[in-house]
């Protein structure tokens, strides 16, 4: 039961997490519509082998910082300059001409390279990872850790098909569906930063 509810908890926030417009989406859709399903689904499985590793990678960071409290600090000042960059970024790059990849015959590569852009993830999931323990919902077991990575797996593949199969119904607009990810990403990033930086006071109450 326990891994059920692990399983069902990250599923969702995995889904919750990819939802939203950005980039990994917009290249599913531009994909699908383009070069149709089959270069979707290899661009796709290339994302969920990058990400299901980010996952894991996560857990096990979440519990080495778990494990070390002193270190906690030294990683949320990391984290404030990290994410401040990264959200002054994004917010520019909205405001920029946008330019699309060229076509490549390798879309799994291509998903791979693209997850392993996509920051936001290995924060992401050690945050949840961390949360679930604290509440006692997940322990420290190696095998918890692959059933918290294959349902990142499943929850972003199931949000990335469904953005593949209902692009090839609809039309979009490329230049304003990236700058209105590239917004929402920098948004994202200035709300973790002050995540981070609450954290940081609340740790030298």
């Amino acid at each position: 039961m326990a891994y059920i509810t692990l399983f069902l908890i990250t599923f969702f926030a995995a889904v919750l997490a990819t939802l939203p417009p950005g980039l990994l989406n917009m290249n599913a859709v531009k994909i699908r519509v383009t070069s149709g399903k089959r270069a979707a689904l290899f661009f796709i499985f290339g994302v969920v082998v990058v990400v299901a590793v980010e996952a894991w990678a996560a857990a096990v960071f979440s519990k080495f910082v778990y494990q070390n409290p002193e270190v906690q600090r030294q990683f949320l000042w990391v984290g404030i300059l990290v994410f401040s960059a990264l959200a002054l970024y994004f917010f520019r790059a909205a405001y920029r001409a946008v330019h699309t990849l060229k076509a490549q015959r390798n879309f799994f590569t291509r998903g791979m390279v693209l997850a392993a852009l996509n920051v936001l993830n290995i924060p992401f999931y050690a945050v949840l990872h961390a949360l679930m323990r604290n509440a006692s919902l997940v322990r420290l077991a190696p095998s918890e850790t692959l059933v918290f990575a294959a349902a990142a797996l499943g929850g972003t593949f199931s949000v990335l098909y469904g953005y593949s199969y209902g692009s090839s119904k609809i039309a979009f607009d490329e230049r304003h569906f990236q700058r209105r990810s590239n917004r929402t990403i920098a948004f994202v990033m200035l709300i973790l930063m002050l995540v981070s930086f609450i954290r940081l006071i609340s740790s030298y109450a």
